[in-house]
């Protein structure tokens, strides 16, 4: 941390220095000092849109969508590279799961399901969001939906890993789990050789259905086990 906050002394007008600084400050412990940083880099650069960009992305970090997405929406559109509209679409996908998570806790399954409309909209045609929002449609127990939703993600992106990890969690859903393991396997094959790093979905439902073949049973004060 010593060293990162030398480096971002030494070239106070770099915005990635003072991210790399302000996203260790977030992994110590300290928000709000990165929150600061951040935004005391966009006041010495306010027309660079490096800075708000790398605003936007720290922002996206801590969960403050609203702001991240303000931060964005003040660099000028010939400005905007493809990864700031990517992460503008990212969090718009965002936060309209979080309006179906919000009808969820509340019980308002009805009022869920119809912001799902917006979820969909948000997910255009990338595929891990569709992925996503196929997972969505399954916890709220709408299966034609997911299934629906799966097919068009395969006529879009047949054989990718998306369309794979879809395909197997519709399968499940179905209880179709030796289909749903040949899905999963498939994308985490396809992880495997793309070198993927970070959460798994395959090797998440991989586990999952293993973790259902090996359930455990309890009787009275004695156990039984059954793999």
């Amino acid at each position: 941390l010593r060293k990162r906050e030398e480096a971002q002394a030494l070239v106070p007008a770099d915005p990635w220095a003072r991210y790399r600084l302000a996203r260790a400050y977030v992994e110590t412990g300290l928000p709000e000092e990165a929150r600061a940083l951040s935004a005391e880099g966009v006041h010495l650069n306010p027309e660079d849109a490096d800075a708000r960009f790398a605003q936007a992305l720290l922002l996206s970090i801590l969960e403050d969508r609203a702001a991240a997405l303000s931060a964005l929406s003040a660099i000028p559109a010939k400005q905007r590279s493809e990864s700031m509209r990517t992460l503008e679409q990212r969090l718009h996908f965002s936060a309209a799961l979080a309006r179906v998570r919000g009808a969820q806790q509340h019980g308002d399954l009805a009022q869920a399901r119809a912001a799902m409309t917006l979820v969909r909209e948000r997910a255009g045609r990338d595929s891990e969001r569709l992925a996503d929002t196929v997972a969505v449609w399954l916890e709220l127990g709408d299966l034609a939906a997911a299934k629906k939703l799966a097919d068009e993600l395969r006529t879009l992106a047949p054989g990718s890993i998306d369309a794979e990890v879809a395909d197997g969690r519709v399968a499940r859903a179905e209880g179709r789990h030796n289909l749903a393991m040949q899905h999963w396997q498939s994308a985490r094959a396809l992880e495997v050789a793309a070198h993927h790093q970070g959460y798994s979905p395959a090797r998440n439902g991989i586990e999952s259905l293993e973790a259902r073949r090996n359930g455990g049973l309890a009787l009275a004060p004695s156990y039984y086990d059954k793999s």
